[in-house]
Formats: C-alpha cells, structure tokens, sequence
C-alpha cells in the first residue's frame, strides 16, 4: 500500500490518522471548533457542510472555508465532506446541488481533501479533484447491513480503479461476525491495493474497527472533538491513547524484520540478534524450502521466480500470530508490493544498508547458490538489482543500518537502540 501525504501529514503508514468532524450549524460555532482543534490530538480536520445551516450557498461557503483555514492554522489538513441523507447527512441533496457545492470546495484553494460519495458516481467531481490537485477519498456507506467479505474487498478496489486516493467504506454490523467480515476484508484490500483504506463497522458493536486499523489495514479513523458524526465514535482524546499505546506494544513485542539485499548481513545480524534478546529467529529462506520440500535455488529453476514470491508472501502471512522473533528476509521481499504493509503490521522494518562494492566481495564465492545472480557478470547484475530495489527498500524501512565495515555487535546495539527509541517515540 502506497503512502499519501497530505500538507506533512503521511496517511496510510503507522499509526492510523485521527479526522476530527466540525459538526455546527453556525458560522460562529463552526470556527469556533475550528480553532479549538489545534489543542485536541487531531490529524485532520473535517468540515462537515451538510450540518451548516447555509449548506446549499456555494458564494457563502468559499469565504467560510477560508475562515476556517485561518483558524485550524497552516499545519492540519482539511477534509471538506457533504453528506447526502441517504448517506447518513442531515439533510438530502439534488445531483445538481451537491456536485455545485463539491466544485465550489475544491475551486476554493482551501480544503486539501475532499469526500465524493461513490453511489452519485461522481467521474467529473472526481476529475476536476484531480486537476486542482485535491486528493479524494471516494466512500461508500451502507446503514442496512454487512455486504459479505469479496463484495467489500471488490467495493474498495474498484474505488481504487475508479480513480480514488483513498478508498472508504462503512457498514452496518447486525452481529459480531458481521465485524469480523470487516476487518478480514480491511486487511485484504489493504494488502492488495495501492491507495489507503479506511473502513469502519459502524456503531457500538463495530467500535473496535474504529482502533485497530494498524493492524487490519485502516489508515485513518474518526473520533469527535466536540460534536461526534457516528454513533460508535470515541473521543479524540481517548482514541489517540489509545492507538498511541497499542501501537506502542506492538513495536515494542513485534517481530523485527530484517530486510535489504543479499550480502547484507541479514543472517549474521539474525542470529546475533536472537541470541541478545532470546527472541526465536525465522530464517524466511529456510521456511519456504521447508514449505516446498526443496531448495530456493531449485525453485528458482524449476518453477520460476514468480512462485518462489508466492512462497515468500505465504510464509511471511504464517508469521503472525507466532512468538515476536527477529525474521530474516530474502533481498527480494519487497518486489511485491503486499509484503510492505504485511511486515509493517506485524513489528518493525530494519533496513540492513551496503555498498554494492561490499556485497560483490562477500558474494564473489557464491554465485551458484544465488539463483538472481547466474548468467551475467555478478558486479553488473549487483549494481541493477540494488537500484532497482532501492525505492522499494526506502519505503519499506523503519529505521535504516548500515554494515559496512562495522562488527556485528555495534549493528545488532544500533538496531536495538533505535527500536527502542521509536517505541519511546510513539
């Protein structure tokens, strides 16, 4: 899952972004939450049109925006929503109308998101978003029900397809079970898609969507800082201890995955690892030749790089639940895309950073053990590999280390150090 950063806020890793609601019918009471939101544990701020009593006055919303930028200050993001009322908004909405305030918002230059109800199938709205350079998150609600786990896997990637930012959607439990649809599918689409998610089980009974999004895949949740917009919403207060504290013992009792190119020193550092903390060490390499009865060289051989990658992401899955470790990853981990935000979910990514020059010495005696490295002049095919994963490796990284010329036990303390530190940090 991609990463989208809006004003310096980065959606869709970490820690799930709190959207606080401005819910008044006032202009007085709309700026005066607004300028409040700077002293409560906020990420966004969304302005919620439909509950303005001048909602359908597009030459009365442009000066108001601009009043509420001035208040929310320069640094918080502003969501700019209008709920139908067959959406769950205050009040209903001709296509007319509500494409006319949508454009007014975006043409405004004050709002740097936008939410387009996907069931208007607003293509234009969307476009005309885009062009002004105002990310979109496209939503679909359903107040009656829970759709089965593949109808809202395929709901929110053919929002992605459709051309949203941020895919969102929200649905009505009528059981427990119902919630667990929800997260499962939340996990899914987020591990398959390319954009953020959000998803929501609406209600009491679906309040436990609202503060596990690191783990199943929701990169944003809503909680009230004065007016809630849901039943089910907690306070943003309460929602930022709480998310702040999980999200603290996660890091601190997850796996740490080692990651980066072949040379690296992933092992070594794993197993030094292992030993200082007492953790268990998954070797990734030794799990998917187990997995399939034969070496990673023979699977590269005889059944192609492709399966060996889906070994690779089934192993990786196999993981949780199991005892927090140090896992050791092949240099090729990060070449599908779902492995990134699987790592992440379940502890923290270290990036074991090298020369190239480096891992041409320490490889120079097993070339015909590393299936990607046979065939061509081991330098050259080095250097292109390590290029062409670097991006991958950049956004897949945590913290970063380098082991150049370093022993083993300065790398292991510097890992140890700077995972603690990012525990103290969140």
């Amino acid at each position: 899952m991609k990463t989208l950063t809006v004003r310096n806020l980065k959606i869709g890793e970490g820690i799930p972004k709190i959207i606080s609601p401005i819910m008044r019918k006032t202009e007085k009471e709309i700026l005066k939450d607004a300028g409040e939101m700077k002293h409560h544990p906020a990420d966004a701020a969304e302005f919620r049109a439909d509950v303005w009593e001048n909602a359908g006055d597009t030459e009365k919303l442009v000066p108001l925006l601009k009043k509420i930028r001035e208040q929310t200050g320069s640094s918080l993001p502003i969501l700019f929503t209008l709920r139908s009322a067959e959406e769950g908004g205050v009040r209903a909405f001709t296509e007319e109308e509500y494409a006319g305030i949508c454009r007014a918002a975006i043409r405004s230059g004050c709002i740097d998101m936008i939410d387009l109800e996907r069931n208007r199938h607003p293509q234009t709205l969307l476009a005309e978003a885009k062009t002004a350079g105002v990310p979109v998150i496209l939503s679909f609600h359903d107040f009656r029900e829970t759709p089965p786990k593949a109808e809202m896997v395929s709901i929110l990637k053919e929002m992605e397809q459709e051309g949203a930012d941020i895919a969102k959607i929200a649905v009505t439990p009528r059981q427990e079970t119902d919630v667990l649809s929800l997260l499962t599918a939340s996990y899914e689409a987020s591990t398959a898609m390319s954009i953020p998610v959000i998803t929501i089980s609406m209600g009491e009974m679906g309040q436990i969507s609202r503060i596990s999004g690191e783990v199943f895949g929701s990169s944003m949740t809503f909680a009230s800082t004065g007016e809630s917009s849901a039943p089910g919403q907690l306070s943003a207060e309460t929602m930022s201890v709480i998310l702040k504290g999980m999200h603290k013992e996660r890091i601190s009792s997850g796996h740490i995955f080692l990651i980066g190119f072949m040379g690296a020193g992933k092992s070594t550092a794993a197993k030094a690892l292992g030993e200082k903390t007492h953790r268990p060490v998954y070797e990734m390499d030794e799990i998917i030749e187990n997995t399939a009865g034969m070496s990673v060289s023979d699977i590269f051989s005889l059944q192609g790089e492709e399966a060996f990658r889906s070994l690779e992401t089934e192993s990786l899955k196999a993981l949780k639940g199991k005892p927090a470790g140090i896992v050791s990853c092949g240099g090729g981990i990060v070449t599908r895309k779902e492995n990134i935000p699987l790592m992440k979910s379940m502890g923290t990514v270290v990036l074991l950073q090298v020369r190239p020059e480096t891992v041409v010495e320490r490889l120079k005696s097993e070339k015909e053990n590393r299936p990607l490295l046979k065939g061509e002049d081991s330098g050259s095919r080095i250097r292109k590999l390590m290029e062409s994963r670097r991006k991958a490796y950049e956004e897949a990284a945590d913290i970063t280390v380098s082991t150049d010329g370093r022993p083993i036990n300065r790398i292991c303390a510097e890992i140890l150090i700077m995972v603690e530190n990012r525990r103290e940090v969140y």
